[in-house]
Order: structure tokens, then C-alpha cells, then sequence
């Protein structure tokens, strides 16, 4: 059989040569050469994998061993779209990298940066455990013939998820919010924002100023409303003025509460900044471009989308650590969008907080300009992840389902005897979560008639005292716990998965 045209040369040469500088040495020039090799059997692969996989498509790509800025490309890659009218910014890639590996994965190409943004979130915190990205070490596809490398490629490929256009909605999709018209909702949400911000920080001995170690801000409050100044630091200029919405002329107001289809809610502000002491302002546009944040759009109460471009200053339904991660987040934006010696070349750092419209697990950073950084962790969104990969193995489609008011489940999945097992994870223990979570397990089904007849399932971290699992239990909820200390590697869910479902499932 024929090979697939790769060496461990090659492999060798990625590693010695990948992202060094090009200085047309003999040793390199020989070097470009032979990596030019490599990427002939990495454009045969990818037309090989198209012609079989994707009939109707096409593939594309360039011979770069040598990139922008005469360096030596890491990596070879090539494009696979899966039809000829597919978008251009999403596809799928062949290559082998200075990391010692093959690699085929679904990935942006010339994408706008809130689209490569929303990307980076999909895959997680690394790359090469996303669910659609697989990775085979040197050593296992050197040993493959030209025909089996295609079978594994195709194989890896039917197992991605999301699906292609799945995917591609989710990077492209701008979030659209519904904004908050009740006045007692509105007071509460930004009584909400300040106390988190003023519980953590330290007040000054002057006026209302309060640091929290990212950013400073003045609170007051002016004809019943809070109105809000934020900076970096002390001696630094007030950069955004954050106002309480006045009702009922919302419409113009730079800031509003919001809440997503989930009912989650959000503190958003316009981009247009006031002139302060040291420059004149930011127009809209200019902070489109300057800041680096994705934005957000407003669904009107007729239906209609607004014209209005939004941004997040907080997720005021997340944990304190995030609304003032968020904040810090949305103030650095701003101190960036009023810098007048940006060259064209500059590229705004990657936001590490955005909204979405799907589960996110991960951990991710928040990147401080003077003050230390912190990682935040979603550890709902990372076990939700482990139990939605560990039934996927298994073949059963985990979903989730959504009321239009904003209920949200967990998941839903049926087993092979017919029964749906209706499913409500907990990241602790605690009498109040227990308490929801009931709720939750029979407030959906009164809400969804399609789940009436699912069993109902609580997973905790923890087991409560054996009082309360067999008062959960007496109402017809079944109480498992996963294992929440291993969420960064084996599988944590052993007892409820192999345990209880392996045999029905199979």
C-alpha cells in the first residue's frame, strides 16, 4: 500500500526549524526544501479526504513554509470545505505540527476577530481536547498507509461536535438580549452590580472611591439613580460613566440591563465615551475597532433586532468573581479604545469573557494590566461538559431543551428500554442548591409536557446526609454524585455512567 507521503524528517525538521527566524542558510534553505515535501503530501491528503468525505466540496491552500515575517511555519495546513458553498471562514484542516503530531480539526480561516473569539471559547482551554479537533502522534500515523490515514481522518470527522454548521452558528450568531423594562428589576440588578463591587474592595479614606485591585470607581447617586465613574488607577483619568437607566425613556440611555433567552443577566453600556481631561471622546466606531470586545444586540418588544451596538460590562448572573472580572474587563476596553497612538498593525487583546448561547465549561484568565491575574473556573459548564462527551461515547444524544420564558434543563437522553432521564447537576451540596434543584426537577415538566413522563435525576459533588437522600428519593428523584475533584481528567462520572446506565444504555 502507499504511504502518505510524511516522514519523521519531517517532524524533525518542524521542531528545529518551526517559528525560528528564515535567514536563508544552506542548512535552512535545504530545510524549506524538504518541508516542501511535507506539504505536498498535506495538500494530497486534504484532496484525498475531500474527494472521499465530501464529494461536493472543494479544498484550498497555500504553500507557506516560510511566513509573513521570514519565520518558519510551525505547522502544515490545508483547507477542506465540505461544499462549495460553504463559508470560507469556517473550515476543516489537515496538517502535521512541530509538537510531533497529525492533526485534523475543524477551524476559522481569515475570520473576523469577535468570530476567531468565539472560537477560542468553543475549544476550551486547550486546543487539542476540543471535540472537534483530534490529534495522532507522529508515531501512529507514520505507520499508516495513504489509505488508512484518510479512514482515520474521515472517522475523526464523523465524530465531531458540534456539526459543521452547527459550529459555524455559534461563532457567528451575535447574541441577542432582551432588555429589562421593570423599574424594580432594574434597581435591583444595579443595587446587585455595586455591592458586589463595594463587598470586595477597599474603600477609600476620601470619598466613594473603591479599589479592587483591577480598576477604581466612584459610585453616587443622582435624582435616585446610581451613577458610576470608572479608571485603572488613582491617578489615572475616569474613562466610562456608567448610569442607572432612567425609565421610560430608556432609548437613550448608554446603559442597560439585559437577560439572555436563559434569563441570565447582564449589565451592557454603548461605546461612546465622554471627553475626559485627557482626550475627546470615542465614537462608536472607534471603539468597535480599539477596544477588542465582541457586542451584543437588543431584541426590541415588536420583535425587532435595535441598530444599537452593545457591550458587557457585567454578567451580573455569574459568581461575584465574575461581575468583577467582567467590570475590569469592560474598563480596560474602554482605557484601550481612548489610546490615540494604536498603529493599524496592533490587534486588542482576546476578550476572556463573552456572552454565549451554549454551555461553557473551561477555566479561563483574567489578564491585568498592573494588578495580578486570576482564573475563574466554570465548573458547572466543565461537568456538564464530562457527562455530555462521556454518553456521546456511548452513542446517546444528551440534549438540552429550553421554555420560552428562559427554563433551561440540564439535559435530557433516553435509554434503550424507552425511559428519559431527565437530569439537574449541582455544583455543591448545599441546602439551598438541593432545594432548586427539586424545584427545578418538577417545575420543568409542569412547563415542558414533552419531559412529564422522564425520570428525574440530581448529581452533586457530594453526598448530603442520607436523611435528605431518602426525602429526595420518596418524591421520585433518584440522587447520584460525581467525582467534581477529577474534573481535569478521568471520568467523573463512574458511579452514575458505568454503575447505573452502561447495561441499559448498550
Amino acid at each position: 500500500m502507499r504511504n502518505s507521503g510524511f516522514t519523521q524528517e519531517h517532524f524533525d525538521l518542524l521542531a528545529t526549524h518551526g517559528g525560528k527566524p528564515w535567514t536563508k542558510a544552506e542548512i535552512e534553505i535545504l530545510a524549506k526544501d524538504t518541508l516542501g515535501i511535507a506539504y505536498e503530501a498535506t495538500k494530497n491528503w486534504a484532496k484525498l479526504l475531500q474527494a472521499k468525505r465530501f464529494p461536493e466540496g472543494y479544498a484550498d491552500g497555500a504553500k507557506h513554509v516560510i511566513v509573513r515575517g521570514h519565520h518558519f511555519s510551525p505547522y502544515t495546513w490545508w483547507r477542506v470545505y465540505p461544499r462549495r458553498n460553504a463559508p470560507v471562514g469556517l473550515t476543516y484542516t489537515v496538517g502535521i505540527d512541530q509538537s510531533g503530531d497529525f492533526l485534523i480539526k475543524m477551524d476559522t480561516y481569515q475570520a473576523s476577530r469577535a468570530m476567531r473569539t468565539r472560537y477560542e471559547m468553543e475549544c476550551g482551554p486547550r486546543y487539542e481536547e476540543a471535540p472537534f479537533w483530534s490529534v495522532l502522534p507522529a508515531h501512529k500515523g507514520l505507520s499508516m498507509s495513504e489509505k488508512e490515514l484518510i479512514d482515520w481522518s474521515i472517522d475523526q470527522i464523523d465524530r465531531f461536535r458540534p456539526t459543521y454548521d452547527e459550529l459555524y452558528r455559534r461563532i457567528t450568531d451575535v447574541p441577542i438580549l432582551h432588555e429589562v423594562h421593570d423599574s424594580v428589576e432594574l434597581d435591583h440588578y444595579f443595587q446587585t452590580w455595586i455591592r458586589y463591587l463595594v463587598e470586595n474592595a477597599e474603600r477609600s479614606s476620601n470619598d466613594f472611591e473603591v479599589t479592587t485591585g483591577e480598576f477604581q470607581f466612584n459610585s453616587s447617586i443622582s435624582q435616585g439613580k446610581l451613577a458610576s465613574k470608572l479608571r485603572l488607577s488613582a491617578d489615572g483619568p475616569w474613562l466610562v460613566e456608567i448610569n442607572q437607566t432612567k425609565l421610560p425613556s430608556s432609548s437613550a440611555s448608554l446603559s442597560v440591563i439585559a437577560k439572555d433567552n436563559t434569563g441570565r443577566a447582564y449589565l451592557l453600556r454603548r461605546g461612546r465615551l465622554q471627553s475626559n481631561n485627557r482626550d475627546k471622546g470615542v465614537t462608536e466606531k472607534v471603539f468597535a475597532a480599539r477596544s477588542g470586545l465582541p457586542s451584543v444586540s437588543l431584541r426590541k418588544d415588536d420583535g425587532s433586532v435595535t441598530d444599537d451596538t452593545w457591550y458587557v460590562v457585567a454578567a451580573l448572573s455569574e459568581a461575584v468573581d465574575i461581575v468583577i472580572a467582567t467590570t475590569a474587563q469592560f474598563v480596560r476596553a474602554c482605557a484601550r479604545a481612548r489610546e490615540a497612538d494604536l498603529t493599524e498593525t496592533e490587534k486588542p487583546p482576546v476578550p476572556a469573557y463573552f456572552v454565549s448561547t451554549v454551555e461553557s465549561g473551561g477555566s479561563y484568565l483574567m489578564r491585568a494590566q498592573t494588578f495580578s491575574e486570576r482564573t475563574i473556573r466554570r465548573m458547572h459548564g466543565d461537568v456538564w461538559q464530562h457527562l455530555w462527551k462521556r454518553l456521546n461515547e456511548l452513542g446517546v444524544n444528551f440534549v438540552k431543551c429550553r421554555h420560552p420564558l428562559g427554563y433551561e434543563i440540564d439535559g435530557v437522553f433516553r435509554l434503550k428500554d424507552g425511559r428519559e432521564i431527565l437530569i439537574e447537576i449541582k455544583t455543591d451540596s448545599s441546602a439551598s442548591s438541593i432545594h432548586a434543584a427539586v424545584g427545578q426537577l418538577y417545575l420543568y415538566p409542569a412547563l415542558m409536557p414533552k419531559l412529564k413522563n422522564s425520570s428525574k435525576y440530581l448529581l452533586l459533588p457530594s453526598p448530603p446526609d442520607r436523611e435528605v437522600v431518602k426525602a429526595i428519593e420518596d418524591l421520585g428523584i433518584s440522587v447520584y454524585t460525581y467525582a467534581g475533584e477529577r474534573v481535569d481528567s478521568g471520568d467523573i462520572f463512574h458511579e452514575f455512567i458505568d454503575t447505573c446506565l452502561t447495561e441499559q444504555i448498550k
